[in-house]
């Protein structure tokens, strides 16, 4: 068992970490600050490990049943943009294809793609951007709070951050969910996760369907 005295909330950094469950294949901690549910270290694949199973995901835009899942977050994102024509965005942990690029251009929205593994122009990442969209992305990340406090601070004013990740709704229902089940989710949110981060960047927030989040710069 991960020893949790030594463990550190990979968001807020609270040290009130607990040991919430084991299953066939991995520990799960759980933040009593922020109530993230996240994968120690130990568990965690290699970078070639996690690029492998990237490249297998079937994510294309030739594939209409993840055109239709990916399409949910056009309405949230054009209801929050003021000027489309002005606008520009970064699609943060695009993957290996342009999917929502092509979808925001029938929209005439400009959308640059940045991917750790398959468009790492950090260029990208020292740029403004009225608005960044994160599809199904932060349950990767290692360091969840460094890299959303970074790209918060690579957003304009009145620009916001849209995020899409499943939420999970309550403790006692963790252990049967599907979401865990992905090797390389180790981070998992839930509303209270991220009315902390809105809190933290003192932001509106607006939550979508029950896994589109918007975290906006008043």
């Amino acid at each position: 068992m991960t020893n949790q005295t030594h463990s550190i909330c990979p968001l807020c950094n609270s040290l009130e970490v607990k040991f919430y469950l084991k299953d066939k294949k991995r520990e799960y901690l759980i933040c009593n600050s922020c109530e993230l549910i996240y994968v120690p270290k130990s568990y965690h694949l290699t970078s070639v490990e996690e690029r492998s199973r990237y490249v297998k995901h079937d994510n294309s835009i030739d594939d209409p049943s993840y055109l239709n899942f990916l399409s949910r977050i056009v309405g949230p994102l054009l209801s929050n943009i003021t000027n489309i024509d002005s606008s520009e965005g970064l699609d943060f942990g695009c993957g290996p294809g342009p999917v929502l690029k092509k979808i925001l251009e029938k929209s005439n929205l400009v959308l640059e793609e940045y991917d750790l593994y398959f468009k790492n122009d950090k260029e990208l990442l020292k740029r403004n951007w009225d608005f960044i969209v994160s599809t199904e992305v932060v349950e990767h990340l290692i360091k969840p709070g460094e890299v959303l406090i970074d790209l918060w601070k690579i957003i304009n004013e009145k620009g916001f951050l849209a995020i899409m990740t499943r939420l999970y709704d309550g403790v006692e229902n963790f252990n049967a969910w599907y979401y865990k089940g992905d090797p390389t989710h180790i981070c998992f949110f839930s509303k209270n996760t991220f009315n902390y981060l809105a809190q933290l960047f003192n932001c509106e927030i607006q939550f979508f369907d029950k896994d589109i989040i918007i975290l906006k710069k008043k």
